[in-house]
């Protein structure tokens, strides 16, 4: 059991290490009526605003947020499932 328990801790530094140093980013257009709910939503998941600007497409105006956060290991797993 403690052998076992050893090499799991050595793969989850090795895990950990490799992703050091690495971002991910992402880009969001939250609509005006939901901007404050979106900016929790989406800091709460861990994400941080970069860059934010207003735009229009079509006479329609709306932000477009880029956003980024380290990659993790656990990140790295959800977003295979979730994004």
């Amino acid at each position: 059991f403690i052998k076992a328990a050893i090499y799991l801790g050595a793969f989850t530094v090795i895990i950990n290490f490799s992703f050091l140093g690495n971002w991910e980013y992402k880009i969001e257009n939250p609509p005006d009526k939901k901007f404050e709910s979106e900016m929790d939503r989406i800091g709460r998941a861990g994400w941080e605003l970069v860059s934010s600007r207003r735009a229009s497409s079509g006479g329609k105006y709306t932000y477009e947020c880029i956003f980024k956060r380290k990659e993790t290991p656990l990140n790295h797993i959800k977003s295979l499932f979730f994004d």
